[in-house]
């Protein structure tokens, strides 16, 4: 079974980052997490595997 993920896009890496960790002290181990700076990126991440 596809673990489940949560994928973050923002142009600003600043905002990213501590978003990460948020959702890791959150959510622990259950979500994958993954970030963008563009759509394109997200979509690419996507397309790769990265969130299957």
């Amino acid at each position: 079974m596809p673990q489940k993920a949560f994928l973050c896009v923002d142009d600003e890496q600043i905002v990213l980052m501590p978003l990460k960790e948020q959702l890791k002290r959150r959510f622990g181990k259950k979500y994958i997490y993954e970030m963008a700076e563009s759509p394109d990126e997200a979509w690419e991440n996507y397309e790769n595997g990265n969130l299957k």
